[in-house]
């Protein structure tokens, strides 16, 4: 079951305790029916596992239906209230939470650092009464796990720092900051001993902090802010933005129209090899048609640049437009929604296409390059070096000789140059050697 779980097959895990159940003589212990209520958490069904905690307790209803082997005698541990408050946060019920929090106080079981992570990670979700949109049942469990000296770790207070995202308070998102840095969990504390993998672990969740902070700043407009912290990330030699922390930063920024500081984003995951995440791209192809403009195209080459250094190294086979690679897919995608690509972004996508071998639409490029009325959009010579870079990736000897033969036969705006390109001989000798 436990297994099921980790693989996310949660059908697969019920389908093993109802076999085992029926299984004459069978009796289960807490750590087996921890794992059943692991599996109702998860499908976010506090209802299903209020009833087999209340089974725990002996308290289940005469004449409704058992999950328990009869005989079965299993006394919730912190691990099963930990459990049960898990499935309250997944469905955004903070009511349901606190009541099993109550409980375990009840049955003098001590709270510990998740228990409390988690409740405070239910704050604002909407469902239930208590905090619905006010952050202050989340400061009021920070301070009672305090006093309980229940220490908080790095996830705590990321958690704290999403509330405030969620219920838009960026002030109180950068008080908790504060406190974070003020409590050692920044550079140099004592709670980020390099070498050891708590040392690991906890960077994570710092800068998962600062990355939360970032966004709740974002949201509330106050970009200036956001993109300040981001800079002193930049600065670190521990705390640096991941990923996520860009993404953030560049959504933020795109929004706002400062397509300067956005494209200096990208050039920052470029130098340190950082992946665009699906969220990033989205943002692009949302705000790329109404940008417009000499910005809105060199934001496109930044990115498409960043998108295809990062695409699978693989052949597309596919006839139809839309199968095979799927970063080449968000390039077109995002390339359809610039209002006036210039050759650059031409010459961008075509790199794209190289990268996979995908010369059937580095071709249509070309076509659509040619048919296009406007002068400023010629094809130049890197343009045909993508595109016999796409043909000799490809193994398409015949591709590669006709475009070799276009140049021979003089292209307007080109003339003799190609022949002293450097890029244009390399596939030139390598299209002959196909």
């Amino acid at each position: 079951m436990s297994r099921a779980l980790k693989v996310g097959k949660v059908e697969v895990a019920f389908r093993l305790w109802n076999l085992m159940r029926e299984e004459e003589g069978v009796k289960v212990d807490t750590k087996a029916v921890n794992i059943l209520l692991n599996a109702y958490a998860k499908n976010g069904d506090i209802d299903g596992a209020s009833g087999v905690f209340e089974e725990m307790l002996g308290r289940r209803p005469t004449g409704s239906k058992n999950m328990l082997p009869a005989g079965s005698r299993c006394p919730p541990n912190v691990v099963s209230y930990n459990t049960l408050i898990d499935a309250s946060y997944r469905c955004g019920d903070l009511v349901k939470g606190m009541e099993a929090l109550a409980l375990m106080k009840e049955q003098n079981i001590r709270p510990d650092t998740r228990t409390y992570t988690t409740l405070i990670s239910t704050v604002g979700l909407g469902v239930g009464v208590v905090g619905a949109n006010n952050p202050d049942a989340a400061f009021e469990l920070f301070e009672e796990m305090e006093m309980e000296r229940v220490f908080p770790n790095g996830k705590t207070y990321c958690a704290l720092i999403n509330v405030c995202k969620r219920v838009r308070r960026p002030d109180l998102a950068l008080r908790v900051l504060r406190l974070m840095g003020a409590r050692g969990w920044c550079e140099g504390g004592g709670k980020l001993r390099a070498g050891t993998q708590f040392y690991t672990s906890n960077v994570n969740d710092v800068v998962a902090a600062w990355t939360a902070t970032i966004h709740a700043c974002a949201k509330s407009g106050r970009v200036e802010t956001g993109l300040s912290l981001f800079e002193n990330m930049k600065k670190s030699d521990t705390i640096v933005p991941n990923e996520v922390t860009c993404s953030c930063m560049f959504d933020s920024l795109v929004r706002s129209n400062n397509l300067d500081k956005a494209k200096e984003v990208i050039k920052y995951m470029q130098v340190r090899g950082l992946v665009p995440t699906e969220y990033m791209y989205t943002t692009m192809l949302m705000a790329a048609g109404g940008m417009g403009g000499v910005d809105s195209n060199e934001i496109y080459v930044e990115l498409v640049s960043l998108l295809s250094s990062s695409a699978r190294n693989k052949k597309s086979t596919s006839q139809k437009p839309w199968e095979g690679d799927d970063t080449l897919m968000k390039v077109f995608l995002l390339f359809y929604e610039v209002e006036n690509p210039d050759i650059v972004c031409f010459n961008t996508l075509l790199s794209a296409c190289a990268r996979v071998g995908d010369i059937e639409r580095a071709v249509g490029l070309l076509n659509r390059i040619e048919s296009d009325t406007d002068a400023d959009v010629q094809p130049n010579v890197k343009t045909y070096g993508e595109l016999m870079k796409a043909a000799w990736v490809a193994k398409r000897k015949d591709k590669g000789e006709w475009l070799l033969q276009k140049l021979e036969d003089g292209v307007e705006g080109i003339g003799e140059e190609w022949k002293y390109d450097a890029w244009v001989t390399k596939y030139r000798k390598l299209i002959r050697e196909l």
